[in-house]
């Protein structure tokens, strides 16, 4: 029997008498996520209420207090103006950098006028509630105690850093990430279409989701592939009509608000924002800030995003295209929140569909793992990236972002290095919640 699984006492198992107990490896996870999250929060009660340090670095985990709701507030004066060439250029607003679908789905939840923020609000909360409530679900057929399945999922909710920054910035990722969990749903139960419809969904919200049709590759799945590829042009299609007035009017002016984007914040350095981007261009700009070579920025990341594109082909058709669902899963994932220019840590949302995968397979093959210390050491990345490190201040500099993105590096090599499952599997659905 591994380390991952030895027994421990019966007072530390938990549990209502009925059920078996979480493997070890589970157990010390749950005990690192309340440990360290509760350590974050301490910290930020002593530099505040105690040094009365309130501005960055030593403020909030979950940015600045301005920041507040402001990813959904952001917009307001400019939906006023939805389906009009005027919604593209609104003085003193922020540009809008997103695809048209989700400029559809701000437009809704503004129909609600002073509801609408409530609204999006309750959904994610209800999104994210029943996925704790699917996932204890699924270890309680698995034999685990129902007192220990539901206290792990709501330890595991409740100190998600993921989900309490999306829910604190009101930001969309949210959405977004309801229609890739469906996605890998949806694969799991084998609905291979429905899932390359769901796909093209969260492609056209942000684009990076569209790398999860890499997951019909290895089983020559051609035609969803083409499908997920045809349903993301025609919704892009459609929403560019849709917010308007026309489709060449909508596309020039979103291709202007990614532009502006482009030179607020992928061209330039903020000082509190890099506390949350994990990219590894967000890292790449650290040594250009110490060397003074800011203006370099717009040169390099055209560099970076040849290169990227280059590896990240490269990687799926070398290896990760040959390696187990649960690998092959994580591994798009890490490689869609790592590798664009910036990525601020909402999109680690997307890691917790496949660390459910991964913790279930655990459960499954108590004493039975090909690379326990592999996943022991994976388990330990998850921790990190699940949980703010606002203590991470180096000369006034919070390095949390640049922490996570080496995390997301080590969590990559060790997908790509170790196989966790012994063979690859035709059939998802016992690594997913039912």
């Amino acid at each position: 029997m591994s380390s991952v699984d030895r027994e421990i006492p019966a007072g530390l198992q938990g549990g209502s008498g009925r059920g078996s107990s979480l493997p070890r490896l589970l157990q010390r996870f749950w005990a690192w996520i309340v440990g360290l999250t509760a350590f974050a929060w301490a910290t930020t009660w002593f530099f505040v209420r105690v040094l009365k340090l309130r501005a960055y670095p030593f403020s909030s985990p979950l940015f600045q207090s301005f920041s507040y709701q402001f990813d959904y507030n952001c917009y307001s004066k400019r939906m006023k103006y939805f389906h009009q060439a005027r919604f593209f250029n609104v003085p003193g607003t922020q540009a809008f950098s997103y695809p048209a679908l989700l400029a559809l789905v701000y437009k809704f939840f503004y129909l609600f006028g002073k509801y609408g923020h409530p609204l999006f609000i309750a959904t994610l909360i209800a999104a994210f509630s029943v996925g704790a409530a699917l996932f204890a679900r699924a270890l309680i057929r698995r034999g685990i105690a129902q007192v220990t399945a539901f206290g792990f999922a709501a330890a595991v909710l409740i100190t998600s850093y993921p989900a309490a920054l999306t829910l604190y910035l009101a930001n969309m990722e949210g959405i977004v990430w309801i229609a890739t969990v469906l996605a890998m749903w949806a694969y799991a139960k084998d609905k291979i279409w429905t899932a390359a419809v769901l796909i093209a969904i969260a492609g056209a919200m942000k684009i990076y989701p569209m790398l999860y049709a890499g997951i019909f590759l290895p089983r020559k799945q051609y035609r969803q592939f083409a499908l997920a590829i045809a349903v993301w042009i025609v919704i892009n299609l459609v929403s560019l009509s849709v917010l308007g007035p026309t489709l060449p009017i909508a596309y020039h002016g979103l291709r202007e608000g990614l532009m502006g984007f482009q030179q607020e914040y992928i061209y330039q350095f903020h000082l509190a924002e890099s506390s949350m981007d994990h990219s590894l261009f967000g890292m790449l700009k650290l040594p250009i800030l110490k060397l003074h070579l800011i203006q370099l920025l717009p040169l390099l990341s055209k560099f970076y995003l040849a290169l990227g594109a280059v590896f990240g082909i490269t990687l799926y058709v070398a290896r990760m295209r040959h390696l187990p669902p649960t690998n092959l899963i994580l591994g798009l994932t890490i490689v869609s929140i790592l590798l664009p220019p910036t990525s601020h840590d909402y999109t680690l949302l997307h890691l917790y569909a496949p660390w459910a995968m991964l913790t279930l397979y655990v459960i499954d093959h108590r004493g039975e793992l090909a690379h326990p210390k592999a996943i022991t050491w994976a388990m330990v990345c998850f921790v990190a990236l699940f949980t703010p490190e606002n203590c991470l201040i180096l000369r006034h500099l919070r390095v949390a972002g640049q922490f996570k993105c080496l995390t997301l590096v080590v969590l990559l090599v060790i997908v790509l290095r170790y196989p966790f499952e012994v063979s690859q599997r035709s059939d998802l659905s016992v690594a997913l919640p039912e």
